[in-house]
Protein backbone atom coordinates (compact mmCIF):
# COMPACT_ATOMS: atom_id res chain seq x y z
CA UNK A 1 0.00 0.00 0.00
CA UNK A 2 1.90 3.09 -1.17
CA UNK A 3 2.10 6.05 1.18
CA UNK A 4 2.90 8.46 -1.64
CA UNK A 5 -0.33 7.85 -3.56
CA UNK A 6 -3.20 10.26 -4.16
CA UNK A 7 -2.98 13.45 -2.15
CA UNK A 8 -6.73 14.04 -2.06
CA UNK A 9 -8.04 13.37 1.43
CA UNK A 10 -11.61 12.43 2.25
CA UNK A 11 -13.49 13.91 5.20
CA UNK A 12 -16.75 12.13 5.96
CA UNK A 13 -19.31 13.85 8.22
CA UNK A 14 -22.24 11.56 9.07
CA UNK A 15 -25.13 13.61 10.48
CA UNK A 16 -28.64 13.34 11.84
CA UNK A 17 -30.69 16.22 13.28
CA UNK A 18 -27.72 18.22 14.56
CA UNK A 19 -27.62 21.26 12.31
CA UNK A 20 -26.40 23.58 15.06
CA UNK A 21 -23.29 21.43 15.53
CA UNK A 22 -22.98 20.42 11.87
CA UNK A 23 -22.39 24.03 10.83
CA UNK A 24 -19.24 24.11 13.00
CA UNK A 25 -18.01 20.68 11.90
CA UNK A 26 -18.39 21.52 8.22
CA UNK A 27 -16.74 24.89 8.74
CA UNK A 28 -13.63 23.33 10.32
CA UNK A 29 -13.45 20.80 7.45
CA UNK A 30 -13.51 23.65 4.93
CA UNK A 31 -10.77 25.51 6.81
CA UNK A 32 -8.22 22.68 6.65
CA UNK A 33 -4.76 23.92 5.61
CA UNK A 34 -4.49 20.92 3.28
CA UNK A 35 -6.29 22.28 0.24
CA UNK A 36 -7.08 19.05 -1.62
CA UNK A 37 -10.00 17.61 0.34
CA UNK A 38 -13.24 15.90 -0.65
CA UNK A 39 -15.85 16.56 2.03
CA UNK A 40 -18.88 14.31 2.15
CA UNK A 41 -21.84 15.07 4.43
CA UNK A 42 -24.05 11.99 4.60
CA UNK A 43 -27.44 12.67 6.17
CA UNK A 44 -29.41 9.79 7.63
CA UNK A 45 -32.76 11.50 7.09
CA UNK A 46 -32.56 14.60 9.29
CA UNK A 47 -35.92 16.19 10.05
CA UNK A 48 -34.47 19.57 10.98
CA UNK A 49 -33.28 22.21 8.50
CA UNK A 50 -30.14 20.28 7.49
CA UNK A 51 -31.26 19.64 3.86
CA UNK A 52 -32.09 23.31 3.31
CA UNK A 53 -28.80 24.41 4.87
CA UNK A 54 -26.75 21.99 2.76
CA UNK A 55 -28.58 23.10 -0.39
CA UNK A 56 -27.06 26.54 0.18
CA UNK A 57 -23.47 25.23 0.32
CA UNK A 58 -21.87 25.99 -3.06
CA UNK A 59 -18.27 24.97 -2.29
CA UNK A 60 -17.20 22.39 -4.91
CA UNK A 61 -15.27 20.42 -2.28
CA UNK A 62 -18.52 19.54 -0.52
CA UNK A 63 -20.90 16.74 -1.52
CA UNK A 64 -24.20 16.14 0.27
CA UNK A 65 -25.89 12.74 0.29
CA UNK A 66 -29.23 12.11 1.97
CA UNK A 67 -30.09 8.48 2.70
CA UNK A 68 -33.40 7.34 1.25
CA UNK A 69 -33.71 4.75 4.04
CA UNK A 70 -32.46 4.65 7.63
CA UNK A 71 -28.94 3.19 7.49
CA UNK A 72 -27.89 4.21 10.99
CA UNK A 73 -24.45 5.59 11.79
CA UNK A 74 -22.52 2.48 10.77
CA UNK A 75 -24.34 2.09 7.47
CA UNK A 76 -23.84 5.78 6.73
CA UNK A 77 -20.10 5.54 7.41
CA UNK A 78 -19.60 2.55 5.14
CA UNK A 79 -21.73 4.07 2.38
CA UNK A 80 -20.02 7.46 2.64
CA UNK A 81 -16.45 6.19 2.40
CA UNK A 82 -17.31 4.04 -0.60
CA UNK A 83 -18.93 6.99 -2.40
CA UNK A 84 -15.75 9.06 -2.29
CA UNK A 85 -13.84 9.69 -5.54
CA UNK A 86 -11.25 7.09 -6.50
CA UNK A 87 -8.41 9.58 -6.15
CA UNK A 88 -9.08 9.82 -2.40
CA UNK A 89 -6.34 7.95 -0.53
CA UNK A 90 -6.39 8.83 3.16
CA UNK A 91 -9.70 9.50 4.94
CA UNK A 92 -11.07 10.60 8.27
CA UNK A 93 -14.52 10.51 9.87
CA UNK A 94 -15.66 13.68 11.64
CA UNK A 95 -18.66 13.31 13.93
CA UNK A 96 -21.21 16.05 13.29
CA UNK A 97 -20.74 17.45 16.80
CA UNK A 98 -16.91 17.33 16.83
CA UNK A 99 -14.15 19.52 15.35
CA UNK A 100 -10.70 19.23 13.78
CA UNK A 101 -7.79 21.62 14.16
CA UNK A 102 -7.10 23.54 10.94
CA UNK A 103 -3.84 21.62 10.41
CA UNK A 104 -5.21 18.19 11.32
CA UNK A 105 -4.98 16.71 7.79
CA UNK A 106 -1.64 18.36 7.03
CA UNK A 107 -0.05 17.00 10.19
CA UNK A 108 -1.62 13.56 9.86
CA UNK A 109 -0.23 13.25 6.33
CA UNK A 110 3.19 14.39 7.60
CA UNK A 111 3.13 11.64 10.24
CA UNK A 112 2.09 9.00 7.71
CA UNK A 113 4.92 10.02 5.37
CA UNK A 114 7.57 10.36 8.08
CA UNK A 115 6.79 7.03 9.74
CA UNK A 116 5.87 5.12 6.62
CA UNK A 117 2.40 4.41 8.04
CA UNK A 118 0.33 2.24 5.73
CA UNK A 119 -3.05 2.02 7.43
CA UNK A 120 -3.83 4.33 10.36
CA UNK A 121 -2.64 7.44 12.19
CA UNK A 122 -4.25 8.49 15.46
CA UNK A 123 -4.42 12.05 16.79
CA UNK A 124 -4.40 13.89 20.08
CA UNK A 125 -7.86 14.64 21.46
CA UNK A 126 -9.17 17.59 23.39
CA UNK A 127 -12.57 17.37 25.05
CA UNK A 128 -14.91 20.35 24.78
CA UNK A 129 -18.37 21.13 26.10
CA UNK A 130 -21.52 21.97 24.14
CA UNK A 131 -20.38 25.59 23.73
CA UNK A 132 -16.91 24.58 22.53
CA UNK A 133 -15.09 25.40 25.77
CA UNK A 134 -12.14 23.17 26.64
CA UNK A 135 -12.88 20.65 29.39
CA UNK A 136 -9.66 18.60 29.44
CA UNK A 137 -6.84 17.12 27.39
CA UNK A 138 -7.04 13.52 26.27
CA UNK A 139 -4.70 10.94 27.78
CA UNK A 140 -1.27 10.77 26.10
CA UNK A 141 -0.59 7.90 23.71
CA UNK A 142 2.65 6.13 22.69
CA UNK A 143 4.26 7.34 19.43
CA UNK A 144 3.64 3.90 17.95
CA UNK A 145 1.68 0.82 19.07
CA UNK A 146 1.14 -2.65 17.72
CA UNK A 147 -2.47 -3.78 17.42
CA UNK A 148 -2.09 -5.89 20.56
CA UNK A 149 -0.29 -3.06 22.37
CA UNK A 150 -3.20 -0.77 21.56
CA UNK A 151 -5.71 -3.31 22.90
CA UNK A 152 -3.58 -3.82 26.01
CA UNK A 153 -3.52 -0.09 26.74
CA UNK A 154 -7.27 0.12 26.23
CA UNK A 155 -7.85 -2.81 28.57
CA UNK A 156 -5.59 -1.21 31.20
CA UNK A 157 -7.53 2.04 30.99
CA UNK A 158 -4.48 4.08 29.92
CA UNK A 159 -5.70 4.83 26.38
CA UNK A 160 -8.71 6.84 25.18
CA UNK A 161 -10.35 6.32 21.81
CA UNK A 162 -12.95 8.17 19.76
CA UNK A 163 -13.70 7.83 16.06
CA UNK A 164 -13.13 11.52 15.38
CA UNK A 165 -9.37 11.89 15.02
CA UNK A 166 -8.68 8.52 13.36
CA UNK A 167 -6.89 9.02 10.02
CA UNK A 168 -6.93 5.89 7.88
CA UNK A 169 -6.04 4.74 4.38
CA UNK A 170 -9.03 4.00 2.20
CA UNK A 171 -7.49 0.81 0.84
CA UNK A 172 -6.97 -0.51 4.37
CA UNK A 173 -10.60 0.39 5.15
CA UNK A 174 -11.76 -1.73 2.22
CA UNK A 175 -9.42 -4.62 3.08
CA UNK A 176 -10.84 -4.98 6.61
CA UNK A 177 -14.43 -4.86 5.31
CA UNK A 178 -15.21 -1.31 6.38
CA UNK A 179 -16.39 -0.09 9.76
CA UNK A 180 -17.62 -3.03 11.90
CA UNK A 181 -21.38 -3.47 12.13
CA UNK A 182 -22.31 -4.44 15.71
CA UNK A 183 -25.71 -4.43 17.42
CA UNK A 184 -24.82 -1.10 19.05
CA UNK A 185 -21.97 1.32 18.44
CA UNK A 186 -20.21 0.10 21.57
CA UNK A 187 -16.60 -1.10 21.03
CA UNK A 188 -16.84 -0.48 17.26
CA UNK A 189 -14.12 2.18 17.31
CA UNK A 190 -11.69 -0.13 19.10
CA UNK A 191 -12.42 -3.02 16.75
CA UNK A 192 -11.96 -0.69 13.76
CA UNK A 193 -8.63 0.69 14.97
CA UNK A 194 -7.40 -2.78 15.98
CA UNK A 195 -8.17 -4.25 12.55
CA UNK A 196 -6.49 -1.31 10.78
CA UNK A 197 -3.45 -1.61 13.06
CA UNK A 198 -3.07 -5.27 12.14
CA UNK A 199 -2.29 -4.11 8.58
CA UNK A 200 0.80 -2.30 9.91
CA UNK A 201 0.76 -0.62 13.34
CA UNK A 202 -0.84 2.43 14.96
CA UNK A 203 1.07 5.69 14.61
CA UNK A 204 0.20 8.59 16.92
CA UNK A 205 0.54 12.21 15.82
CA UNK A 206 0.43 14.44 18.90
CA UNK A 207 0.30 17.66 16.85
CA UNK A 208 -2.80 16.62 14.92
CA UNK A 209 -5.67 17.62 17.19
CA UNK A 210 -9.30 16.54 17.20
CA UNK A 211 -11.91 18.12 19.48
CA UNK A 212 -14.51 15.73 20.91
CA UNK A 213 -17.67 17.41 22.15
CA UNK A 214 -19.27 16.13 25.36
CA UNK A 215 -22.90 17.21 25.66
CA UNK A 216 -26.36 16.10 26.75
CA UNK A 217 -27.28 14.88 23.27
CA UNK A 218 -24.48 12.31 23.20
CA UNK A 219 -25.43 8.65 23.39
CA UNK A 220 -26.19 7.35 26.89
CA UNK A 221 -26.83 3.91 28.32
CA UNK A 222 -30.31 2.84 29.46
CA UNK A 223 -31.61 -0.26 31.19
CA UNK A 224 -33.37 -1.51 28.05
CA UNK A 225 -30.10 -1.45 26.08
CA UNK A 226 -28.14 -3.83 28.33
CA UNK A 227 -29.17 -7.04 26.49
CA UNK A 228 -28.07 -5.37 23.23
CA UNK A 229 -24.78 -4.41 24.86
CA UNK A 230 -24.13 -8.03 25.84
CA UNK A 231 -24.90 -9.08 22.26
CA UNK A 232 -22.55 -6.37 20.98
CA UNK A 233 -19.72 -7.67 23.15
CA UNK A 234 -20.29 -11.14 21.69
CA UNK A 235 -20.01 -9.65 18.21
CA UNK A 236 -16.91 -7.70 19.23
CA UNK A 237 -15.15 -10.84 20.47
CA UNK A 238 -15.98 -12.75 17.30
CA UNK A 239 -14.79 -9.85 15.10
CA UNK A 240 -11.50 -9.46 16.98
CA UNK A 241 -10.72 -13.17 16.96
CA UNK A 242 -11.46 -13.41 13.22
CA UNK A 243 -9.26 -10.40 12.47
CA UNK A 244 -6.41 -11.85 14.51
CA UNK A 245 -6.60 -15.24 12.81
CA UNK A 246 -6.77 -13.74 9.32
CA UNK A 247 -3.75 -11.53 10.01
CA UNK A 248 -1.51 -14.56 10.52
CA UNK A 249 0.50 -12.59 13.09
CA UNK A 250 -0.30 -14.61 16.19
CA UNK A 251 1.59 -17.62 17.47
CA UNK A 252 0.29 -19.71 20.35
CA UNK A 253 1.63 -17.48 23.13
CA UNK A 254 0.48 -14.29 21.42
CA UNK A 255 -2.96 -15.78 20.82
CA UNK A 256 -3.30 -16.65 24.52
CA UNK A 257 -2.40 -13.12 25.59
CA UNK A 258 -4.74 -11.73 22.98
CA UNK A 259 -7.68 -13.75 24.30
CA UNK A 260 -6.94 -12.61 27.85
CA UNK A 261 -6.89 -8.99 26.68
CA UNK A 262 -10.22 -9.39 24.90
CA UNK A 263 -11.71 -10.92 28.05
CA UNK A 264 -10.41 -8.07 30.19
CA UNK A 265 -11.53 -5.38 27.76
CA UNK A 266 -15.02 -6.83 27.27
CA UNK A 267 -15.46 -7.21 31.03
CA UNK A 268 -14.48 -3.59 31.63
CA UNK A 269 -16.86 -2.31 28.95
CA UNK A 270 -19.76 -4.49 30.05
CA UNK A 271 -19.27 -3.55 33.69
CA UNK A 272 -18.99 0.19 33.03
CA UNK A 273 -22.20 0.13 30.97
CA UNK A 274 -24.03 -1.90 33.64
CA UNK A 275 -22.96 0.48 36.40
CA UNK A 276 -23.95 3.53 34.30
CA UNK A 277 -27.37 2.01 33.63
CA UNK A 278 -27.89 1.06 37.26
CA UNK A 279 -26.83 4.44 38.63
CA UNK A 280 -29.08 6.18 36.11
CA UNK A 281 -32.04 4.09 37.27
CA UNK A 282 -31.28 4.66 40.96
CA UNK A 283 -30.58 8.39 40.69
CA UNK A 284 -33.66 9.17 38.60
CA UNK A 285 -35.99 6.99 40.70
CA UNK A 286 -38.70 7.05 38.10
CA UNK A 287 -41.83 4.89 38.61
CA UNK A 288 -40.89 1.22 38.44
CA UNK A 289 -37.20 1.87 39.10
CA UNK A 290 -36.92 -1.07 41.48
CA UNK A 291 -38.15 -3.39 38.73
CA UNK A 292 -35.41 -2.03 36.46
CA UNK A 293 -32.82 -2.71 39.17
CA UNK A 294 -34.05 -6.29 39.36
CA UNK A 295 -33.92 -6.67 35.56
CA UNK A 296 -30.32 -5.52 35.50
CA UNK A 297 -29.44 -7.83 38.36
CA UNK A 298 -31.12 -10.81 36.68
CA UNK A 299 -29.15 -10.12 33.50
CA UNK A 300 -25.83 -10.03 35.36
CA UNK A 301 -26.69 -13.19 37.29
CA UNK A 302 -27.81 -15.16 34.23
CA UNK A 303 -24.79 -14.28 32.07
CA UNK A 304 -21.80 -13.01 34.05
CA UNK A 305 -19.17 -13.27 31.27
CA UNK A 306 -18.82 -9.50 30.94
CA UNK A 307 -19.24 -8.43 34.55
CA UNK A 308 -16.73 -7.89 37.37
CA UNK A 309 -16.96 -9.15 40.94
CA UNK A 310 -18.55 -5.83 41.94
CA UNK A 311 -21.47 -6.36 39.54
CA UNK A 312 -21.86 -10.01 40.54
CA UNK A 313 -21.94 -8.97 44.21
CA UNK A 314 -24.50 -6.23 43.50
CA UNK A 315 -26.68 -8.65 41.53
CA UNK A 316 -26.51 -11.26 44.30
CA UNK A 317 -27.52 -8.73 46.95
CA UNK A 318 -30.55 -7.66 44.92
CA UNK A 319 -31.65 -11.19 44.08
CA UNK A 320 -31.22 -12.71 47.52
CA UNK A 321 -31.56 -9.82 49.99
CA UNK A 322 -33.66 -7.40 47.86
CA UNK A 323 -31.17 -4.64 48.61
CA UNK A 324 -28.92 -2.81 46.15
CA UNK A 325 -25.69 -1.54 47.76
CA UNK A 326 -25.21 0.94 44.89
CA UNK A 327 -27.91 3.09 46.53
CA UNK A 328 -25.35 3.95 49.24
CA UNK A 329 -23.04 6.86 48.45
CA UNK A 330 -20.31 5.48 50.72
CA UNK A 331 -20.34 2.19 48.79
CA UNK A 332 -19.94 3.97 45.47
CA UNK A 333 -17.19 6.12 46.95
CA UNK A 334 -15.30 3.06 48.18
CA UNK A 335 -15.33 1.47 44.72
CA UNK A 336 -14.29 4.76 43.13
CA UNK A 337 -11.30 4.98 45.48
CA UNK A 338 -10.33 1.35 44.84
CA UNK A 339 -10.61 1.80 41.07
CA UNK A 340 -8.52 4.96 41.17
CA UNK A 341 -5.82 3.23 43.22
CA UNK A 342 -5.72 0.31 40.82
CA UNK A 343 -5.32 2.61 37.82
CA UNK A 344 -2.52 4.54 39.48
CA UNK A 345 -0.61 1.29 40.01
CA UNK A 346 -0.83 0.44 36.30
CA UNK A 347 0.31 3.85 35.00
Amino acid sequence: MPIDGPKKVGILIPTYNRLSFLRCSLDCALKQSHGNAAIFVIDNGSRDATPEYMAGIADPRVSYVRNAADLGLIGSINKGIRLMPEEVGWCTILADDDLLDARYIERSLEAASRCGAKAVVDSHRVFIDAEGNKMREGAPAPPEESAVGYLRNRAMGTRETYLTGVFFHRRAFEEIGGYPDFRTGLASDDAFIFALSLKDRLVHQERAMAFVRIHAGAESQTCSRMPDIVKTLDQFRAYMEKAAVESGRFGHAEAEEFRRLIDRYATIIGSVCWIQCLHGVIDRKEPGWKDDVKLLSDLAASDDRYFTSRIRFDAGMVRHLHFCPETLGVYRGLWKALTGRSRRKTT
